[in-house]
């Protein structure tokens, strides 16, 4: 393989695993502080997509439809946390992945209702043009898909090591007992984590929408995907999901030429299952 197609590749696989990363991090943070794995997510990764398509479409400046997007993505969060997970949270984990599914069909269907199933795009949030560095070429969409997961990974970081409610979801992902004798508000760290894991996810939705078409059921698969970055960098570590993240990405740039871009989802599943075999904890252990 030539060094200029192989750094292409590269480059591509980045800018998918950025995606996976800002979609599995909220995931997987959710999951360490509840210990439940939540399939709603990737429905609020779509509710961003579709919060930035409504504001874009009334001629929002591109940073107000951001805000606009993430915190949509925050609200959906926050209110799924209050009104399905916090209920069912003493019930056990199956009442609460049940009614998890429950809550993203009834999301994805709402939206289907509400946009019909007509494909959308999102367009004039980003000018149009490429950047050529040796040879290899990017996008100014793919350029500012990069720079905004760095932006909010180090955001996320400042937040859960540098601030009190960071320090109560780690307390309550280490040991959620302690934590609540200690005086840690049990509620007031579900509904932070979902709030955020929400948001960062439908941040994830507005910048693919920059690129591809927003659909009602675009939530489907990018929550498995993300189950399937949480489960490869090891189910409730944040970095670890990092690191998932952009290994999948570029795993799916170097296949799909290969294979064909169909086998990319396979490739993701397969991934999952050979490292539930060889590795249950992931790649990565839970910290």
């Amino acid at each position: 393989m030539e060094a200029t197609v192989f750094a292409q590749y590269l480059v591509n696989g980045l800018t998918t695993g950025a995606i996976y990363v800002l979609v599995a991090v909220g995931l997987s943070l959710i999951f360490g502080v509840l210990d439940t794995p939540n399939f709603a997510h990737g429905e609020f990764y779509m509710v961003g997509a579709y919060a930035a398509f409504l504001c874009a479409s009334r001629g929002m400046p591109v940073l107000l439809v951001l805000i606009m997007a993430a915190l949509a993505g925050a609200l959906a969060g926050a209110l799924g946390e209050y009104a399905v997970f916090r209920p069912h949270r003493s019930a056990g984990h199956i009442n609460s992945m049940v009614a998890s599914m429950g809550l993203s069909m009834v999301m994805a269907n709402g939206c289907l209702l509400l946009f019909t199933p007509t494909p959308r795009r999102l367009s004039g949030l980003v000018p149009e043009g490429v950047v050529s560095v040796l040879g290899v070429t990017i996008s100014f969409n793919r350029l500012i898909v990069v720079g905004a997961a760095i932006v909010f990974l180090v955001l996320l970081y400042l937040l859960v090591y540098g601030t009190w409610i960071g320090l109560a979801m780690r307390a309550s992902s280490q040991d959620s007992r302690a934590a609540l004798i200690m005086g840690v508000n049990l509620n007031v760290v579900a509904v932070t984590a979902f709030a955020i894991g929400g948001g960062l996810a439908a941040v994830a939705g507005l910048l693919v929408g920059s690129l591809f078409v927003l659909e009602p059921t675009m939530g489907g698969i990018m929550g498995l995907k993300a189950f399937s970055v949480v489960i490869l960098g090891g189910m409730g570590n944040m970095w670890g999901a990092v690191l998932g993240g952009f290994l999948l990405g570029l795993a799916e740039a170097f296949a799909a030429p290969l294979m064909g871009t169909g086998f990319k989802d396979v490739l993701a599943f397969g991934l999952m299952i050979i490292v539930l075999v060889f590795q249950p904890k992931g790649l990565v252990s839970r910290g």
